[in-house]
């Protein structure tokens, strides 16, 4: 059992495929998530997550959008000895995902929903504290592939990069 935290840095484009195009935005927010794993011997492990992003949001003139993620990955790390303690993680992971977007402008709202693939690459460190317990810090970078799930007027199929700088806690039964 794994809960960890992620703090991220999101570069998209919220809307492709129209005559109007949204700028690259950066957020900020946080990644909440839960996995649960088997480690085949002590340097390889499969997990599934589910996590879920929170605080996104693009402040604009007139209004805001706000921005929530589900994810649902399974992974696999190899997780290579360094010290008696001390362990590398380098893994790799694939899912789906989906993403709602709320958009506030003007004191209207519109909800547009995503649903697609994610994929993506980690590399961290890991330290056991003791046989049951770890502490694991790293970089996560993902992309996404999202097609619209909500029906519109236009087609919005945005590829948003996520570069994610995690610290998680497992505990080893």
């Amino acid at each position: 059992m794994d809960i960890h935290s992620a703090y991220k840095q999101v570069v998209t484009d919220i809307v492709t495929g129209v005559s109007l195009t949204f700028p690259t935005e950066s957020l900020n927010g946080f990644n909440l998530g839960a996995k649960l794993g088997y480690r085949f011997t002590e340097n390889h492990r499969m997990y599934f997550n589910i996590g879920s992003d929170m605080g996104l949001s693009i402040p604009d003139d007139g209004g805001d959008v706000d921005i929530s993620t589900m994810r649902y990955i399974l992974g696999y790390d190899f997780t290579p000895s360094i010290t008696d303690s001390f362990r590398g993680v380098l893994g790799l992971y694939a899912g789906y995902t989906t993403l709602k977007t709320k958009f506030n402008f003007l004191g209207a709202t519109e909800n547009i929903n995503y649903g697609g693939v994610v994929g993506g690459v980690k590399v961290g460190a890991m330290y056991e504290i003791n046989a049951n317990n770890e502490l694991e810090l790293g970089l996560k970078y993902e992309g996404m592939n999202l097609e619209n799930t909500t029906e519109l007027a236009f087609k919005s199929e945005p590829k948003p990069t996520n570069l994610h700088l995690y610290v998680g806690y497992a505990y080893r039964f």
